[in-house]
């Protein structure tokens, strides 16, 4: 077994990690910018609700397009794979040779 295939459960614990914290943190982190805004300018916390909401979608979106974009290379690697290896022998060429259905 390679390194690289040792390793994957670990790089995607890692990838849901920092996932979860752009998700809460960054949100987090552009609200309190928001609400300082607020403090400076003596405004309602309009600017604490905009601005957290324009991060939260903001993240939201980005998230769902990298999931989007990982889903399609699996998808296209899967693919290839099955070129490769050709055609599945029909049912009936399994049952002569004895091979797993």
């Amino acid at each position: 077994m390679e390194l690289s295939q040792r390793s994957e459960p670990t790089n995607n614990y890692g990838d849901g990690l920092s996932i979860a914290f752009e998700l809460v943190g960054t949100p987090a982190i552009v609200g309190l910018l928001g609400f300082g805004l607020d403090r400076w300018l003596g405004t309602t916390p309009i600017f604490t609700i905009v601005l957290t909401l324009v991060a939260l979608a903001t993240v939201a979106g980005l998230t769902i397009w990298r999931y989007n974009a990982e889903i399609r290379r699996a998808d296209a690697a899967r693919r290839a794979a099955r070129a490769e290896r050709g055609p599945a022998p029909a049912r009936w060429e399994r049952r002569a040779t004895g091979a797993a259905s």
